[in-house]
């Protein structure tokens, strides 16, 4: 199928239904809008983004890329949220989206898995204004190789990265606070975290996440190509879910250890 491109300017949020029509919606390829947008417009996005699936015979999903609605590339980034409202609702499921540019002045994902289970996601681009990633919104998305965060991120939520096996470059930035329960479980393609040196709660160790005083171990790298990890001594925590599908064999635990969370 020709790529179908869009652009539309939008004055007063809510008003995308009247700039699109129904049957257009489902044969777009490549969306791009401007303006201001509210949860009404993303009911027309959920019209475009939503596929179908049929069921394999282990009670998979399979999405039908021959059939509509065909958008790939979805740019919201000369889009304004309205104020009192700076989040994304739901508006995807089991999409064929490729590519993903936020609001400009989007706050939070929530924890609503907005893009769970979108198998063809590659590329998303955050706002300079994002807070938090909410929980499992990107779980399952196996084709996302990388995440740009920016500055202004402060939390990540639980399962929020789970099972993007393709992703290969995680950086903490400075300001995040909180790396919640398997954020990072089962990236098979991710050996090692980076973070920012001036970030006051979390330190990284040979690639591996723990808190700034070195205490607790938040986040163990599923990918890490070693057979055997050790604990350092001076650990006195493992936090829930930091080793939830790591591919290591063995695992040695410090004298100093006290608590297995979970």
């Amino acid at each position: 199928m020709e790529d179908y491109i869009k652009e539309i300017f939008i004055e007063t949020a809510g008003t995308l239904k009247n700039f699109i029509s129904k049957d257009e919606r489902m044969l777009v390829t490549h969306l791009k809008l401007s303006g201001h947008i509210n949860s009404k417009d993303f009911d027309v996005l959920d019209d475009m983004c939503t596929c179908w699936c049929d069921m394999d015979e282990d009670d998979n999903h399979i999405v039908n890329i021959d059939e509509p609605p065909f958008l790939k590339y979805l740019d919201l980034g000369d889009c304004l949220l309205l104020p009192d409202y700076p989040y994304l609702p739901e508006f995807t499921y089991y999409s064929k989206l490729e590519k993903f540019v936020s609001p400009r002045n989007l706050e939070s994902t929530t924890d609503l898995h907005i893009f769970e289970n979108s198998q063809f996601l590659k590329q998303v681009v955050l706002s300079d204004t994002l807070k938090e990633i909410g929980n499992s919104t990107f779980l399952n998305c196996v084709r996302l190789e990388e995440i740009d965060f920016p500055e202004s991120l402060e939390r990540i939520g639980s399962f929020s990265f789970c099972h993007c096996e393709s992703l290969k470059i995680v950086k903490i930035p400075a300001n995040v606070s909180q790396i919640e329960c398997a954020a990072f479980a089962g990236c098979y393609s991710l050996e090692k975290f980076e973070v920012d040196v001036t970030n006051p709660y979390f330190s990284e160790v040979d690639g591996v996440i723990y808190n700034k005083d070195l205490t607790k171990l938040i986040a163990f790298p599923c990918g890490l190509k070693s057979n055997h990890y050790s604990i350092p001594e001076g650990t006195k925590v493992i936090v829930e879910g930091s080793f939830l599908a790591a591919q290591i064999e063995s695992i040695s635990f410090p004298s100093t250890l006290e608590i297995i969370e979970g």
